[in-house]
């Protein structure tokens, strides 16, 4: 059960060092440190999470713990959680005004872009809420027809509207991932929606209680949107349980969900029932006593990512360089950089991307070239031409004679081709390229480049 609370994170680290013999300092080993070139997923999380984050965690999924190691690493999930804190400050207003309208949407459609889960998640849950808070205020008050029209242009309903809005202008950006991904995404089997019932019981175990206390025990103007916050975040929660989404992308929704618990838990803690602005009695030891229940953790959690060690990365000049910057990589970014036309496109072997880190290859970002096919993931698999484009690149790459449609499909790309292989060092790994392509353009130790279409390039733009 990986999603324990995260203040049960020193005894679980205990617990599992004295049952299973678990380290509670987790010490990677010589080559894992040093290796920055072929970082597999599960490399690239045993590097981040050096040395401890992993024994916080039942089952090593750290994921679905504290949001602040989201704050630490690099990811998209960073940004959209931020922006997902400061969108809820424009939805607690007691006015229309046209700035708020115009943040509203602006922040639900940056966060929709920077993480797409999270932003939609945030804002349909957010209008849910307040249309299912905005239905039984109504009923329980009992008002006329004239009165639930009124309350449709109420800022308690339009906040959350635009919001939905924001996130559906930024389907640009993420429209892809949905029409055509085919990965395993559907319910939850039947053991795995117990398990994960069981589980964010206990994840949740004092912010959830805590907010829908909060959302009962307030009485102000802004009653309706606490409320509106804690019944999403409960929605989510319980989508977190029902719904499986392709490589466990769930916890998504979960990391959201404690953004949304948060706001009515912290009122129930802090305010006076029936005030927005006073303290409740004892809020100061209140605070003390949350502060010593999750610092352990929090600490924790620190000290691992300040023992994460440091990614080959720098910047010169506003450009993103790989360190050193003698080094075979970095040459090979730089040659490309200055000696290929911009909308040049290499083909790697997508078997073995090359990274430092995360689940994509680092050619584009190093270089501002197109990769051909990147390493099966569900960033890749929604794209349909996925699968033959790795079934050419594996044929480019051992040097087969590509037939009629293969050669059909890399001319219709009208752009300039470069073949690249990363085991250049092998005895006999570039002569069956040299037969096919001629002599490498570049080369310099394990890297070899290979012109797949060795026309003048001199008419392309650099």
């Amino acid at each position: 059960m990986p999603w324990f609370h995260p203040r049960w994170g020193p005894v679980i680290a205990a617990g599992k060092h004295v049952v299973k013999g678990t380290p509670i300092v987790n010490t990677l080993n010589g080559s894992a440190i040093v290796e920055s070139v072929f970082v597999d997923n599960q490399l690239a999380d045993d590097l981040m999470t050096h040395p401890l984050l992993s024994a916080l965690y039942i089952g090593s999924d750290w994921r679905h713990g504290q949001n602040l190691a989201w704050f630490l690493g690099i990811s998209s999930r960073t940004p959209a959680l931020a922006l997902t804190i400061v969108s809820l400050f424009f939805l607690l207003g007691a006015h229309l005004q046209r700035w708020r309208c115009a943040c509203a949407i602006l922040t639900s459609a940056m966060t929709t872009a920077m993480n797409p889960l999270i932003g939609l998640a945030v804002a349909g849950s957010l209008f849910g809420a307040s249309a299912l808070v905005l239905i039984g205020t109504r009923i329980s008050a009992r008002r006329s027809p004239s009165e639930w029209l009124s309350a449709l242009g109420s800022s308690q309903f339009v906040i959350p509207t635009l919001f939905l809005a924001g996130s559906l202008a930024a389907a640009p950006t993420y429209i892809h991932l949905f029409l055509l991904n085919q990965g395993a995404t559907g319910f939850s089997s039947t053991g795995g929606a117990i398990l994960k019932a069981a589980a964010c019981t206990a994840n949740f175990l004092v912010l959830a209680p805590l907010a829908v206390l909060g959302a009962w025990r307030v009485r102000s103007q802004f009653s309706i949107e606490i409320r509106t916050m804690a019944i999403a975040g409960v929605v989510l929660l319980g989508a977190v349980v029902v719904f499986h989404l392709e490589e466990g992308n769930e916890h998504n929704l979960a990391n959201a969900a404690q953004c949304l618990l948060a706001v009515p838990a912290a009122s129930c803690l802090f305010l006076r029932p029936g005030s927005w602005f006073k303290r409740a009695p004892h809020s100061t030891l209140t605070f003390g006593i949350l502060i010593a229940i999750f610092l352990p953790t929090s600490v924790a959690t620190l000290w691992s990512f300040q023992g994460m060690p440091k990614i080959p990365l720098a910047f010169q000049d506003g450009e993103l360089q790989r360190v050193p910057k003698q080094g075979v990589l970095e040459s090979f970014y730089s040659w490309a950089r200055e000696e290929t036309p911009r909308n040049a496109v290499f083909v790697a072997d997508p078997s073995e991307p090359v990274k430092m880190s995360g689940n994509v290859s680092e050619l584009p970002a190093f270089t501002s070239r197109s990769l051909f096919v990147d390493g099966e993931s569900y960033l890749t698999t929604p794209y349909a031409d996925t699968s033959a484009r790795t079934q050419i690149a594996k044929r480019l790459l051992n040097g087969d004679v590509l037939g009629d449609d293969d050669d059909d499909y890399l001319r219709k790309l009208n752009r300039p081709l470069y073949l690249v292989t990363y085991h250049a060092d092998r005895l006999t790994s570039t002569d069956p390229l040299v037969v096919q392509h001629g002599g490498a353009v570049f080369q310099k130790e394990f890297v070899a480049v290979f012109a797949l279409q060795p026309t003048d390039l001199e008419g392309h733009e650099k």
